[in-house]
Parts: C-alpha cells; structure tokens; sequence
C-alpha cells in the first residue's frame, strides 16, 4: 500500500484512515492513528506489534520522498542496492531484491555501529590508554639525570688525566731547568778559574806557576746532560662510534638481561671471515671477546674464522689487504675500511 504525504504539512496518514498517523503496527507494517489502533490489535489471527510513530516521523523527515516516486515516502531499505526505497519501488526495479523495513534497518546500524564504538573502546582505546599510562615520565628524567652524572663523572676524569699529563710535563721541564741552571754555575766557575789561570801565566811568576796544580783537576770532565727530546703530545683521536662506546648505550630492561648461554650463542654469532694465523693470533690478542671458531687446513695457509658474543660488538670482516671495522649498538652502526696490516700494527 502506497503511503502519500501532504506537501503544506508533511503528515504521514493512518493506513486504515485519512488521519495522521500516531502508531505503526511493525510486524503488519501498517501505519495507524489513535481511533484505528484498537481496531487492528482486535484481529486475533495475526501477531501485532504496535509502537509509537515518533522515529518514524524523524525518519520520514530525513529520507522525505522517494527520488523515483512522486510523493510515496521511502520506508524500505534495498540491502542490493544499498539504498532506500519506496513501496512502488519494490513491483519495479528492485523486484526480487532483499529488503528490510528502514526503521529496522536503521536500528540494526545503530547497533552495529554502537558494537564498533565498544569494540574500539575495549580493544583499540584501550590499548592508546596502555601506552598514555606506560611513557614513564619519571623514568625518562631518571635517565637523563643518570647521563648528566656519568657526563659529569666523565669530564672529572677526563680533566683528571689532563690534569696529571700537565703535572708531568711540569715535573720534565722543571727538572730541565734545574740542570740547566746548575751547568750555568758550573760552566761560569770554570770561566773564572780559566781567568785566573791565564793572569796567572802572564805575570810569569816562577813562585806562582811552580805552586800552580793544573786546570782539569779543578773542574768537572762534564755537565749534566739535559734531555734535548722535548715530550710532545700524541693525540688520540677517537671515532664517534669508540666514543659512544665507552661513555655507554641505551639499552631495554630485556636486553640488560640477557646472558649469554646455550640458547642465544648462536643467535649472537657473526661470521667475519677466514683469517690467517698470524692475523688471528693478533686479533685475537687485542681483542679478548672474539673467539676463534674453526682452523681450516690446507696447502697454502692455515685459515681462522673469528666470531663475537657480546652486545654492541666489533666485527671484523676481511678482505686481501682489507678490513671492514664495524662497531653496532642499539640503532647506531659505525664502520670504517682500514688496511688490514695498518689495523693490526695501529697500537
């Protein structure tokens, strides 16, 4: 039954009458006013399910008329074609499509969209609010006073042994000085006795030059020797990744953990190559964390594969006459090529 609406007022009417509409019977799907309810609940052959017509109304203000149908309301909803339509709409182009009342279309959306906001709310939001709660501010601050104080501690000592190179070279040149000042005494006695040697000679007294004993046995063979090799300082020049080394790295609780055993050996192990004996025993003796792996024999050489079993390792990765130095820490790789001879002699 086609549905028409008044075009000054916009009034759904009662199906049975030419009144508007206050009720809807859902399961009849018969639109009905005061007088007509009581008449359509009293047919016992047929299940009702009466409901006040105020979503309905809301309804009808939104979908108003059927774009297809001049003045038929739309209140059925195609689930083919994802739109809503009116009753003629069904004998015509959406014959044989699924339907569904657009009322309870529209609750049905409404729940489903209410299952949505619950299911974000206790799945996804709440996850959001996990990491909110889990930034651990104060933590962070502990941290980042932990890196000024070992800052700090670092400076101290890094002024500490500056401190002492400056006292040594001190020490050097005082102890120079005092030599030298030492042989200048030395050296203007020994003048001195030359002068009275020679006035001594010219007067040509035979009395004076009889009683006169010699020159050497007056005065030292020798000055003191001073140190003409002045210290100079060798600077050591530090890569960023050495420096990163030694100041220290970022690492999680689970990493701070973990020993080193049976089940993460071979996790950590990384090839570096094959290396022969006298390469390796060098390696090997600067650096006492590497481990030889195997020893190959052949007609040429014996041959060594080194590998590492620590966090931040160095890896050594050879080549003839080259080597890859790699140092890795939590997101930070540094790597440089030196030659392998310069390597293994650099002290």
């Amino acid at each position: 039954m086609a549905l028409t609406v008044t075009s000054a007022q916009d009034v759904v009417r009662c199906s049975l009458c030419d009144n508007s509409a206050d009720y809807q019977c859902k399961l009849c799907q018969v639109k009905l006013c005061c007088d007509c309810t009581s008449k359509h609940l009293s047919d016992k052959s047929v299940k009702h399910e009466v409901a006040e017509f105020t979503t309905q109304r809301n309804l009808d203000k939104m979908v108003s008329e059927c774009a297809s149908h001049d003045k038929y309301v739309c209140e059925i909803y195609c689930k083919d074609c994802t739109i809503s339509i009116c009753t003629k709409c069904v004998t015509g182009d959406h014959r044989r499509h699924n339907f569904i009342s657009l009322e309870d279309f529209l609750e049905e959306r409404k729940v489903e969209v209410l299952n949505e906001i619950q299911e974000i709310e206790s799945t996804v939001l709440s996850e959001f609010k996990k990491q909110k709660s889990g930034t651990g501010e104060q933590e962070y601050e502990n941290t980042i006073e932990a890196i000024f104080a070992h800052e700090d501690e670092v400076c101290s000592a890094v002024r500490e042994a500056g401190s002492k190179l400056r006292e040594r070279l001190t020490q050097i040149r005082k102890d120079n000085l005092e030599i030298a000042n030492k042989n200048a005494l030395e050296e203007k006695e020994i003048v001195n006795i030359i002068e009275e040697t020679r006035a001594l000679l010219t007067k040509n007294d035979p009395k004076d030059i009889l009683e006169l004993k010699g020159v050497k046995c007056q005065v030292n063979s020798s000055p003191v020797l001073v140190n003409k090799r002045l210290p100079v300082f060798q600077i050591k020049h530090l890569e960023e990744g050495e420096i990163q080394s030694m100041f220290g790295v970022l690492v999680n609780n689970e990493d701070e953990n973990e020993v080193i055993g049976g089940e993460n050996l071979k996790k950590q192990a990384w090839f570096h190559g094959y290396i022969p004996r006298e390469e390796a025993e060098q390696l090997m003796k600067r650096n006492g964390d590497f481990l030889v792996r195997e020893t190959m024999n052949n007609t040429d050489q014996d041959r060594y594969v080194i590998s590492s079993f620590r966090n931040g390792q160095v890896h050594f990765k050879v080549f003839p006459g080259t080597i890859i130095v790699s140092q890795s820490y939590h997101n930070f790789v540094s790597k440089r090529n030196v030659s392998l001879w310069e390597y293994l002699k650099d002290p």
